[in-house]
């Protein structure tokens, strides 16, 4: 039960991860091309 709660946590947790990073970048690009 334990295990399961883990792993769907560190699912959600990459999930987030990965849309902060793509903002971030997104961010970044805009920033050297303006």
């Amino acid at each position: 039960m334990a295990s399961t709660i883990v792993v769907s946590f560190g699912i959600v947790f990459m999930l987030i991860a990965t849309t902060w990073w793509g903002i971030v970048v997104d961010k970044e690009n805009r920033k050297s091309k303006g």
